[in-house]
């Protein structure tokens, strides 16, 4: 990852507002650049994740936020608790290893049973429950009731994600 500015020139040409989670520009650093204005913006693919453009670098909004108020840079990825990625309030945002941030993504659109960690399996005709860690699969057993595959999915995830839990 790119490294962040340093903490003096992000405060001399930013400020952060807490209620809204947003830099705003205090300083000019391209002739389009509005002072007050909202520092970033939504790129297509961007997942909705906000950047900035800062001295012809790109930056993504949320690494700032944290440089700005804990005066460091994050040691690796950082994850929106919320889940959402235009929150860059400094509550909402936490240091997480890259399982850890894949753990409390939402559901998938391409899921087809509406549970996390559930599909069919045509073979077994019977719901497939799996939990992931560290990027593998690991199989919690077959299930003829949904709802019981359900049940123990989020058992276990509670169980191996903890903190960075997410059902959907």
């Amino acid at each position: 990852m790119t490294p962040l500015p340093s903490t003096e020139l992000l405060e001399e040409y930013l400020n952060y507002d807490p209620s809204k989670g947003v830099l705003l520009w205090k300083k000019k650093t391209a002739i389009c650049t509005k002072i007050g204005s909202i520092a970033g913006r939504q790129k297509p693919g961007s997942h909705g994740r906000y950047s900035m453009k800062f001295f012809n670098k790109d930056y993504q909004i949320h690494r700032v936020v944290w440089k700005f108020i804990h005066k460091k840079d994050p040691i690796g990825p950082l994850d929106h608790i919320d889940g959402n990625p235009t929150n860059n309030r400094i509550d909402n945002l936490r240091e997480a290893t890259w399982s850890q941030n894949c753990h409390n993504q939402k559901i998938l659109k391409r899921n087809k049973s509406g549970i996390k960690g559930v599909c069919w399996d045509k073979r077994a005709k019977s719901w497939k429950a799996y939990v992931s860690i560290d990027r593998k699969k690991h199989h919690l057993g077959y299930f003829k009731d949904i709802s019981i595959a359900k049940r123990a999915i989020e058992k276990n995830r509670l169980l191996i994600h903890k903190e960075f839990t997410n059902h959907g």
